[in-house]
């Protein structure tokens, strides 16, 4: 989702000036369940105004699991009320060692960050690291966020695995530690 501005508005025709615009919904979501669609202006959340992108994931993320919500949206000129039931998040993890040898030990995860903009950015997570694994001994961390791999940025599991290929000798990482970056270069 990213905030209406005014080009947005226009571009939509339509006359509102706040709101949430629906960039993307995934497939079989909560989201897709209750009928969103990309391009839709969340107006409202609970019968409370939605200023922006932020106002809505903040609400969102107030919420418990299994509770349903009223999303007001605007979709081609028409308002409606969607209801949509709050689930827990699903999270894809992938074993790293099954995708190269170096990274055995390692538990990757896909993760959402959200950056100085308050937009929301895709990255792969250490989510779990078995002490003394080849992972663990290279120097990775739990938490530790994968920019790139081999010099590649990476944000999906696709991504990640076509960079495995792009370099046969060693496996250079670039990680984000905190407030911090550096590289790891496995052997």
């Amino acid at each position: 989702m990213q905030d209406l501005t005014p080009e947005l508005a226009n571009a939509f025709n339509i006359e509102l000036r706040e709101g949430a615009v629906i960039a993307q919904v995934v497939e079989d979501s909560p989201a897709a369940n209750a009928g969103l669609k990309a391009g839709d202006v969340v107006t409202k959340i609970n019968d409370r105004q939605v200023h922006n992108s932020s106002d809505l994931r903040n609400a969102i993320g107030l919420l418990r699991v299994g509770q349903k919500v009223n999303l007001t949206v605007t979709r081609k000129r028409t308002e409606k009320t969607l209801v949509a039931t709050i689930t827990a998040p699903q999270i894809e993890k992938v074993d790293a060692g099954k995708l190269t040898p170096k990274l055995a030990g390692a538990t990757l995860a896909l993760s959402e960050l959200e950056t100085v903009q308050n937009d929301l950015m895709k990255a792969i997570m250490v989510v779990e690291l078995n002490a003394n694994s080849p992972a663990a001994r290279a120097g990775l961390r739990k938490g530790d966020i994968i920019l790139s791999v081999n010099r590649r940025p990476v944000q999906t599991f696709d991504e990640f695995k076509a960079a495995l290929k792009s370099n046969g000798r060693g496996l250079l990482l670039n990680i984000q530690r905190g407030d911090s970056a550096l590289f790891l270069l496995l052997q």
